[in-house]
């Protein structure tokens, strides 16, 4: 709430000094009534709301980087087209020169007609400046914060694996004697040990980098599917399809994972057996998963009590690392439960 009032008082300070600056020009003529001062305000500010804004919140942060030619070309076009606007709004609604008021010069001279143009356009590059310097400086103290809530979960992370980690070396140790033992009396039990002693190794090594190469986090996911599908029936219910164009693409560690746990938790039973479906697509560095499980409404089962934590942190990490870049939605069709989660891995 402090950030937000501290935004809110910049902004307000802002156009107050605008607005005093504006009044102190037009009211240099003491002969005016206050009516005019007003129906100045009126006519001109919505304009300086409109670009300053336009450029605040769309065109810098949406266009600079990405489509730069277009934002010059717009930002030419609107220092070109918005003083001739103005001057026939200006003239429409009986507004006199600013220019003429002061200089004494007349209103349909050549000169003037310049003055007036250049000092629309001054008003135009003032307010693309500042919407510059207010961007930037809300992106510097945004990125300042998430660069410490970040630090802040990596370091809570490192902190709970340290705690929960009891000698990996022991642990895979132990699943190798144990798949030994195992093999000469069921191939598909050695199977189901290899894969866990796999989906354990990532989870304890790999996946502790910030960044992993996309097809790693595919063949976890694979490994997982895989031990699910040991424990049903119908076994091609259970499938993951995946097709990266780029398998060395990086992607933030463990970001599907709880999603998919998610929906074999919470996939209910049909005629046909348990169904999860999973699909995983990468083209030109974006990303979409999409996970479909079988879901009956009138099954409402509370099979997790500790209310969800693993979705909730992957929503906030997808918030810190992603910011503006990736979208989620969730619906049920057909008594299926369909999530999908999009991700543009490039850096604007």
């Amino acid at each position: 709430m402090k950030e937000k009032t501290l935004k809110i008082f910049a902004q307000v300070s802002y156009w107050l000094v605008q607005l005093i600056v504006v009044l102190f020009f037009i009211n240099i003529n003491e002969e005016r009534e206050i009516s005019y001062s007003i129906i100045w305000v009126l006519i001109s500010f919505p304009f300086k709301l409109i670009l300053f804004y336009s450029f605040f919140y769309y065109f810098i942060p949406k266009w600079l980087n990405s489509k730069s030619l277009r934002f010059a070309l717009v930002s030419i076009g609107i220092l070109m087209l918005y003083p001739l606007l103005k001057m026939k709004i200006d003239d429409w609604v009986g507004i006199e020169s600013l220019d003429a008021l002061l200089i004494g010069i007349e209103s349909d001279s050549t000169l003037n007609f310049w003055l007036e143009f250049i000092r629309r356009a001054l008003t135009v590059l003032l307010n693309i400046a500042s919407a510059f310097i207010a961007r930037f400086t809300v992106d510097w103290f945004r990125n300042r914060q998430l660069a410490s809530q970040m630090e802040k979960y990596r370091l809570q992370s490192e902190l709970a694996l340290l705690r929960n980690q009891i000698n990996p070396h022991f642990l895979f140790n132990t699943l190798n004697n144990i798949d030994s033992l195992v093999y000469k009396v069921s191939e598909e039990a050695s199977d189901a040990i290899m894969k866990l002693s796999a989906i354990m190794r990532y989870m304890l090594y790999e996946s502790t980098a910030p960044f992993v190469q996309i097809n790693k986090e595919v063949e976890y996911l694979q490994s997982y599917f895989d031990l699910e599908r040991m424990r049903v029936k119908r076994k091609d219910l259970i499938e993951l399809e995946t097709n990266l164009e780029n398998p060395m693409t990086q992607i933030a560690p463990m970001m599907f994972i709880p999603f998919v746990e998610n929906a074999f938790k919470h996939a209910t039973s049909t005629p046909e057996g348990i169904k999860v479906y999973g699909k995983i697509v990468e083209l030109s560095g974006k990303v979409e998963l999409t996970v479909i499980n079988s879901f009956d409404s009138e099954m409402i089962i509370q099979k997790d009590k500790t209310g969800g934590i693993g979705l909730q942190n992957v929503k906030r990490r997808l918030e810190l690392i992603y910011p503006e870049r990736h979208s989620m939605s969730v619906e049920i069709l057909n008594n299926e439960y369909v999530l999908n989660l999009k991700i543009d891995l490039n850096e604007n």
